[in-house]
């Protein structure tokens, strides 16, 4: 009964990561590409965890490598390439810009 509670309640952590995706993809702070990675990731976890709770036989660890694969790669680029504050400042600006045109 445990696993089938903890897979329910981890892949509502699944939706929180694709969400977060979604967000890294459109902010423009963070590569596009990034965002797409941990959206895929998101949705890999879900679909594993939905599988291990409706198809237990046909669960796999396959289902996570994409959600590895994104936090690696976006832990790897926050320590190398951090985050294009220029881009931060130019975003911000144009949005402050808009507000105040509205």
């Amino acid at each position: 009964m445990y696993g089938y509670i903890f897979a329910i309640f981890t892949g509502f952590y699944g939706v929180a990561v694709m969400l977060r995706g979604y967000l890294i993809f459109r902010s423009g702070y963070l590569p596009r590409a990034l965002g797409g990675l941990v959206l895929l990731g998101g949705a890999g976890f879900v679909l594993k965890n939905w599988v291990a709770v409706l198809a237990p036989q046909h669960d796999s660890m396959a289902f996570v490598l994409p959600m590895l694969l994104a936090m690696l790669s976006m832990a790897v680029w926050l320590l190398v390439r951090r985050i294009d504050y220029a881009a931060w400042e130019r975003l911000a600006n144009s949005s402050l810009e808009k507000r105040v045109r509205e």
